[in-house]
């Protein structure tokens, strides 16, 4: 949502040259992250599989192109009802779905169409509907975390379809499906509190200064948890490690070398 609010409408062509840098970001994000978790040994079948931190990444160049393509001919209404069908359809039929983020680009799509349709009224809704979004926010929250068990912490949830998820628990095609939107909806309703929590907070607000680094915090995460994800790390630690690696990251992406690490290809051609 927070992508699609922040996405404006281009010629096609100055969408291409914006995507370019957010394409060498995902490419230097899946690849370290397979290099550290795999050395040298990289199938094709790794190299085209988007399993890790770097899926969104790849699916954000998707939406992005795709709805500078489509608002062309379409509403951007009409291309959010398309996308939500298009979503029902791969929950049914896609398989294999985390090769080149194909499904999660399809599941969540709508939430970026929702964020760029919502534009101006996203802040109006919020407040609107404030005591609503807090309430079930914090339901929300407890439903996830109380719910993880059951089926979303056990496979691919987004990467499978509903006929694929079959095996994995008791629930019947219809209840997870259910299951599937009831986590979607969860999600609204828990970005929504956040988002007045965080507007209510002067102290809290002062953070969203940080914004604008945030894509080189997303590539030096994605890297450390492909180191992290090679030993058994008890809960304790893990938080702990979670508590230390924010600020640290969040500093070293300040520092004018940050551009050079995500951007080592269009550095060196800028300078050649």
């Amino acid at each position: 949502m927070i992508s699609g609010y922040l996405f404006k409408q281009r010629k096609f062509s100055e969408e291409i040259k914006k995507c370019v840098p957010l394409l060498e970001v995902c490419l230097l994000s899946h690849f370290g992250f397979l290099l550290i978790q795999h050395g040298l040994n990289i199938s094709i079948r790794r190299a085209f599989f988007f399993g890790d931190p770097a899926w969104y990444l790849l699916c954000l160049i998707y939406w992005r192109i795709s709805t500078s393509i489509l608002q062309r001919r379409f509403k951007a209404k009409h291309i959010f009802a398309l996308a939500i069908l298009l979503d029902l359809i791969s929950f049914c039929v896609i398989k294999h779905g985390c090769i080149l983020s194909v499904s999660r680009a399809i599941s969540f799509y709508p939430f970026f169409l929702l964020g760029y349709c919502l534009k101006d009224k996203m802040e109006l809704i919020f407040y609107k509907y404030k005591n609503l979004f807090l309430i079930f926010g914090g339901i929300s929250l407890v439903v996830v975390i109380f719910t993880a068990s059951v089926l979303q912490f056990k496979t691919a949830f987004h990467a499978m379809s509903v006929f694929d998820l079959k095996q994995f628990t008791d629930m019947n095609t219809l209840a997870i499906f259910a299951y599937r939107y009831v986590l979607l909806m969860c999600a609204l309703s828990i970005g929504g509190m956040f988002y007045l929590i965080v507007h209510s907070n002067s102290f809290l607000l002062k953070f969203s200064e940080y914004g604008k680094n945030t894509l080189f915090i997303y590539l030096i995460q994605s890297w450390a948890l492909a180191i992290t994800g090679k030993f058994e790390i008890p809960l304790w630690l893990s938080l702990c490690m979670a508590l230390v690696a924010i600020p640290v990251f969040t500093y070293l992406s300040q520092q004018r070398y940050a551009s050079y690490i995500m951007h080592p290809v269009s550095c060196v051609l800028r300078l050649a």
